[in-house]
């Protein structure tokens, strides 16, 4: 077997949703800079930017099905994850009596329900190695909700009360 001479750094695989703007973008690009290898998602596979150690796939969080081809295709490409980082989401502004309850589900269906597929699909992986973390990204919007986002916040206090629950369980298992 030959020994490996990257360093613990340089072999962190991170899996970033949404790294087409924003938060996911940045963050995919400092790890880039620090170098880490990133696999990122946009919800057709491409992307309108390229770097050394940067893969892109396709993840439609509003598709049941898409988190796990999602992770399966990361890991087919790097065989591990060692970062598994929730970023991609929808916002919604509006007065909570307006908000229809198809535009509800949609936002639940992605900022909770996705992220939530993408942690069933990443965190065998992560347990069996004994070791990875997760990064879910809520908003301050789900501890002070303002007027206007309240279905948002909604769906965003649900992710974090999912990560705390989370966290708890996952602490003896050397997955942060």
């Amino acid at each position: 077997m030959a020994h490996d001479t990257t360093t613990a750094h340089d072999s962190h695989v991170w899996f970033i949703t949404g790294t087409s703007r924003g938060l996911g973008r940045a963050l995919a690009e400092e790890v880039l800079a620090q170098g880490g290898r990133v696999v990122g998602t946009t919800r057709d596979g491409t992307s309108d930017w390229t770097a050394p150690g940067l893969d892109t796939v396709a993840l439609d969080l509003a598709r049941p099905d898409s988190p796990a081809l999602a992770v399966r295709a990361a890991l087919a490409v790097h065989g591990h994850l060692d970062v598994v980082v929730n970023n991609a989401g929808h916002g919604l502004l509006g007065a909570i009596e307006e908000t229809g309850e198809q535009e509800a589900a949609r936002l639940f269906e992605v900022n909770f329900f996705g992220a939530l597929r993408v942690l069933r699909a990443a965190l065998p992986a992560l347990r069996a190695r004994g070791r990875g973390q997760v990064v879910n990204i809520s908003s301050i919007a789900a501890l002070a909700p303002m007027p206007g986002s309240g279905v948002y916040a909604a769906s965003k206090a649900a992710l974090s009360a999912l990560s705390e629950s989370l966290a708890a369980e996952l602490a003896p298992t050397g997955v942060r």
